[in-house]
């Protein structure tokens, strides 16, 4: 028996009922009392609950940052892209007003191109295509761009220009058709010296250009000098096919364009090519 703060008396076995509660009365999850009491451990609180996820959390930056490292003796670089082959373009022709530069004529061997030929027995000048020299040819194109095969095949290369070789008028004018195909197929224009081994007249190939110091101005030039290649595309104008013995036409001098086809087409023939060469 001992003395409550109050001042009754209670013994040992009322107290002992206050002080144990049977098991059976509680439902839950509530886990029963511990006998030793040394052993209990204390709640932890909000505050010390967040260290050790704290630790976790480090410990996952560390590892990512170990596996994101870079590798030692090599810097990771992406591979390069493919750059795309751009679009071949087509070669145009130089606008007459804009191209001031002359074409110094050039040495070059014979190879591929049109031909121009002079036929004595057929009494007709013709185109030859071909992929090597032909023999006894008045000129040669050679030219700047890739020709179509059909052009080297289709009549085994021929292309009659004039079965009327003995009207002047036709001959010369069959000098101006071939040299208008340096506007087909842009290409470098050479003399042969084969006029006394054909029979065919001499011709003397008459330009118009562009002046390289005075704008708009034009003036005469010829192709004066045999194996020589000649630019008919940069600043040329007009052309005239005359008589070698044809004085019309001075060289080297100042001509409007109007004047020298008139005294080209009155020897010779003459044709404008600015509408082709714009």
């Amino acid at each position: 028996m001992f003395w409550c703060c109050c001042g009754s008396e209670r013994d040992a076995t009322s107290s002992a009922e206050i002080v144990h509660v049977p098991v059976e009365s509680h439902k839950g999850n509530v886990a029963p009392p511990s006998d030793d009491v040394t052993t209990a451990t204390p709640p932890q609180s909000i505050g010390n609950s967040a260290g050790p996820r704290g630790s976790v959390a480090e410990n996952k930056t560390e590892n990512a940052g170990i596996e994101r490292a870079p590798i030692k003796g090599g810097v990771f670089k992406p591979p390069q892209k493919r750059e795309e082959v751009p679009a071949p373009v087509p070669m145009t022709l130089p606008k007459s007003d804009k191209a001031r530069r002359t074409s110094v004529p050039q040495e070059a061997d014979l190879s591929s191109g049109a031909y121009l030929v002079y036929e004595k027995d057929t009494n007709s000048v013709y185109v030859q295509w071909s992929r090597v020299p032909v023999d006894g040819a008045l000129a040669w194109l050679k030219p700047l761009v890739q020709v179509p095969g059909h052009k080297y095949n289709v009549n085994k290369g021929k292309e009659i220009i004039t079965k009327q070789a003995n009207d002047p008028e036709k001959y010369f004018r069959a000098w101006v058709t071939f040299l208008k195909i340096t506007r087909e197929f842009p290409s470098k224009c050479m003399l042969l010296e084969n006029f006394e081994a054909t029979g065919a007249p001499r011709v003397r190939v008459i330009m118009l250009e562009f002046s390289l110091d005075s704008a708009g101005k034009t003036f005469t030039t010829e192709m004066s000098s045999y194996g020589l290649l000649y630019d008919l595309l940069k600043n040329v104008k007009a052309v005239a096919v005359v008589p070698s013995a044809s004085t019309l036409i001075p060289i080297g001098e100042q001509m409007d364009s109007k004047v020298f086809i008139q005294r080209g087409s009155g020897e010779g023939a003459a044709e404008l090519l600015e509408s082709l060469n714009a």
